[in-house]
């Protein structure tokens, strides 16, 4: 660099973080809510089944799908 020339610098943007849309933080709580109730059948299942909670899990996936609901609807 010669004399007499300054040293410029880029500046760099950090992305702007969006905050989520109403919609996406009630789905966010429901996918919560359903993700719990799912928890607490599959450890019903554990606690009378003496299965395992992979299992059990398994069993009501099963369950859900022969009776034509999700997971979800099923556990709650």
């Amino acid at each position: 660099m010669g004399p007499g020339k300054a040293i410029t610098r880029r500046r760099t943007t950090t992305p702007r973080l969006r905050w989520p849309r109403r919609a996406e933080i009630g789905e966010l709580k429901h996918a919560l809510a359903s993700r719990a109730e799912s928890e607490q059948a599959a450890g019903v299942v554990v606690a009378y089944g003496g299965v395992t909670p992979a299992a059990a899990v398994r069993v009501l996936e099963a369950v859900s799908q022969g009776l034509g609901v999700t997971l979800g609807e099923m556990a709650a």
